[in-house]
């Protein structure tokens, strides 16, 4: 080997070593870092089942990440090195607890994710929203803006209108709250600020394995299960067939010739309240 060949050995040898030593050095320090938990954040915190939350993480001075919940039945799926989704298949409540560490520190930051079923349960909960309990906040953070709002004619409740999605709820304009939620089996429409907006059927379960579109849900079903009403109703407007039946928490609407004709007629739409 030449003296120049062997210079530019030994050369080459001395950086490997030096780069190496930078790299252990970076490396320590980082472990013997604090650790920053800069953010948590969520694309959403309410959501139905068949949808994915997103969480991203951001931090500083950590070598690994680790995700959990409390609740075993969520699913956590890892898309990126500070990227997770969270789905759930039922129902649930649970927190998510995020850990950022190295091998000295450790930084903990957790939120807490809701998700709904579809349907109306138990004539107190549609969509995901009680009935006397739920307030604004919660209905824009699982349903979103409604497509459509319209005042009460005393000016103090307002009627939230999702067109697409088969149903509205009414709301006091004072408290935020949620006291009344109209499910509806038939094609509807509303008119708002001179326009007129068309609806669709209720496309899910309202209770009882019942559905109201096509006609699937007939009022003798409604007293074959629930007997005799609380009380029977019918429209003041001239040549309206329109009457209802009251029960504990739901009426029943249907169009008839005479109020107490119930038989196989359709139920159009009802009310939980």
């Amino acid at each position: 080997m030449t003296k120049l060949n062997y210079s530019f050995v030994l050369t080459f040898i001395a950086l490997f070593f030096i780069g190496c030593s930078s790299d252990d050095d970076s490396k320590q320090d980082l472990e013997n870092k604090l650790v920053i938990f800069k953010s948590l954040t969520t694309t959403k915190s309410l959501a139905f089942t068949e949808e994915t939350i997103t969480l991203d993480i951001d931090g500083e001075n950590f070598t690994e990440i680790l995700v959990s919940s409390n609740n075993p039945r969520v699913t956590i799926t890892e898309v990126s090195s500070t990227t997770y989704t969270v789905k759930a298949s039922e129902a649930l409540n649970a927190i998510i607890s995020v850990q950022l560490k190295n091998d000295t520190n450790i930084e903990t930051e957790s939120v807490t994710l809701d998700f709904f079923e579809h349907g109306v349960k138990d004539f107190k909960i549609v969509e995901g929203i009680e009935i006397d309990v739920d307030k604004t906040d919660k209905i824009i953070g699982l349903l979103g803006e409604p497509e459509g709002k319209a005042d009460s004619t005393n000016g103090e409740n307002e009627f939230w209108y999702y067109f697409s999605k088969g149903f509205s709820l009414w709301v006091r304009k004072s408290t935020g709250l949620v006291y009344d939620a109209r499910v509806y089996g038939i094609n509807w429409n509303r008119t708002i600020d001179d326009v007129e907006i068309s609806g669709i059927g209720y496309p899910y379960e309202i209770g009882n394995s019942w559905n109201l579109p096509n006609a699937q849900l007939r009022m003798d079903d409604v007293i074959s299960e629930f007997g005799d009403p609380i009380s029977k109703f019918e429209s003041s407007t001239p040549d309206s067939t329109l009457r209802w039946y009251v029960y504990n928490d739901v009426v029943f609407f249907f169009f008839s010739d005479s109020i107490d004709n119930f038989a196989g007629r359709p139920v159009a739409y009802i009310n939980v309240y």
